[in-house]
């Protein structure tokens, strides 16, 4: 194996100054890490895996439906890629290059493509959350026997690890996660002994961003006196990553000539403020609040706070889009020219209410022109510039599709979660109260908040063959310079 990509759902290097990872600390001492940064509009997975931001692939953490309504989605899989017939992932680029590959878990690759190699798909992103692995997660079909014999698990989600299999404290929740890592790391030892593949990819996904949610939570809760220090959950997480320390040892110590790759698709970060653009569309004439759909709108956010965690994964897992997203938005659609529509723990950005997407009053020659007046008015607010908070107009590029990308993208520093719900455009965030860090993720209490800063660092050695600006950028990077590496260690 000439390169070997480790990847850790939501780390960043902090992870690796704790204590509880000897082997991986080790190792980074004698490590460049990349100058990456990553923007939370576009899935991190897949600038990694096909080289190419959201701006090109549409590819977003959310995105709308652009039917002429204001329906939107976060589930994507790689078939969703907008310019598929030009875009290769780098499985296919490394084939061609005569390479053969071993992909394990990478996200939103289902279904499984041909490979010469062999090949693993993750679950989320259209493919099902399962234990077992099925036909359409893996090629060759072969394969099979071999995921069974060593009891691959390809997916555990919180909801299933806490309502199905009633584990219902952090220590159960880890073991179970520390289980499963040490079956995917012995199932891809496995399969590479009987392909013996040149490029290696294998990613820990829920495992590793479950043990940073937690623990950022943890301390994000400590900074409320009133609330309890979870020591047990301290010493599940520290014994999880002890376990995991172990697996990258495994692999490092099997394949010790491989160029090794720590990746992530982006870190985790402690929420300290609330960003809330569409209060300051509002003030600015922009957006018009519809007083009925703003007492739905409050009415759902604090039924959410007291609804049982079982029913949350029933609606999480059932098709009833509609209920889901009854609530979501206060403002007058008909009226309305501009809004933020925000899900999730990641970046936001701003959409024109064009006619063509969403049905609304603005004109398609007008967007250019209210695109200008939001920007300014965002970068010359005074609460803005004090948070280092900017606006940036996105702009067409060659072979980019932007019906789907923020017409504004809205950069705000780490620890800043953009949230329709916020009362005022900037807020500090204030840790509620919690029996503890599983009862307030259980809740749906957002205390721990994706960063832009990943994980991407490569040996010293290998970094001294690249300039400081082909280490830069955002992960599309990690593409790019894969592809050079496996040229490098032929």
């Amino acid at each position: 194996m000439k390169v070997l990509l480790i990847g850790m759902d939501g780390c960043h290097q902090e992870v690796f100054q704790r204590g509880w990872t000897p082997h991986i600390t080790m190792l980074h001492e004698t490590r460049k890490q990349m100058d990456i940064q990553n923007d939370l509009l576009s899935r991190g997975w897949l600038e990694i895996s096909l080289g190419e931001h959201a701006t090109v692939t549409s590819a977003l953490y959310d995105k709308p439906k652009s039917n002429r309504s204001l329906d939107w989605k976060t589930e994507f899989s790689i078939l969703d890629v907008s310019d598929a017939e030009n875009v290769k992932p780098l499985w296919t680029r490394l084939n061609e290059a005569g390479y053969s590959v071993g992909i394990m878990n990478v996200p939103t690759s289902f279904p499984a493509p041909h490979v010469n190699g062999f090949f693993v798909s993750g679950g989320g992103g259209g493919a099902p959350v399962t234990e077992d692995a099925t036909r359409e997660l893996i090629y060759p079909p072969e394969i099979l026997h071999v995921l069974h014999e060593h009891g691959y698990i390809v997916d555990n989600r919180l909801y299933e690890l806490v309502v199905d299999k009633q584990l219902e404290t952090p220590a159960k929740i880890f073991e179970r996660l520390q289980h499963k890592n040490e079956r995917r790391t012995n199932t891809f030892v496995a399969l590479n002994k009987k392909y013996d593949v040149d490029f290696g990819f294998i990613v820990f996904k829920t495992a590793s961003v479950l043990a940073e949610t937690f623990l950022t939570t943890e301390y994000v809760r400590r900074k409320n006196m009133l609330n309890t220090g979870d020591e047990s959950l301290i010493n599940a997480i520290r014994d999880y990553y002890q376990n995991f320390d172990a697996q990258v040892k495994k692999l490092t110590d099997l394949y010790p000539d491989a160029e090794i790759i720590f990746v992530s698709d982006h870190g985790t970060t402690q929420r300290t403020h609330t960003v809330n653009p569409n209060i300051l569309l509002q003030q600015n004439g922009f957006q018009k609040v519809t007083h009925g759909k703003s007492i739905v709108k409050g009415a759902i956010s604090k039924f959410k706070e007291i609804v049982p965690f079982w029913l949350k994964a029933y609606l999480k897992k059932s098709s009833l889009s509609k209920v889901k997203d009854v609530g979501q938005i206060n403002f007058n659609t008909e009226t309305s020219r501009a809004f933020c529509k925000t899900q999730g723990d990641w970046t936001h950005g701003i959409y024109i209410n064009d006619q063509a997407r969403f049905g609304g009053p603005v004109a398609q020659a007008e967007i250019e022109n209210i695109k200008e007046q939001i920007v300014t008015l965002i970068n010359s607010d005074p609460t803005a510039q004090q948070h280092g908070i900017k606006a940036i107009p996105t702009a067409k590029v060659d072979g980019a599709v932007l019906t789907y990308f923020p017409d504004i993208q809205v950069c705000v520093p780490n620890g800043y979660l953009t949230s329709d719900k916020g009362k005022s455009f900037v807020s500090e965030f204030v840790a509620p109260l919690s029996k503890s860090s599983l009862a307030s993720i259980m809740k749906g209490d957002i205390l721990s908040i994706k960063s832009h800063s990943p994980i991407a660092s490569i040996s010293t050695k290998m970094a001294a063959k690249f300039t400081a600006d082909e280490l830069s950028g955002d992960l599309t990077v990690v593409y790019d310079r894969v592809i050079d590496m496996m040229s490098l260690k032929s």
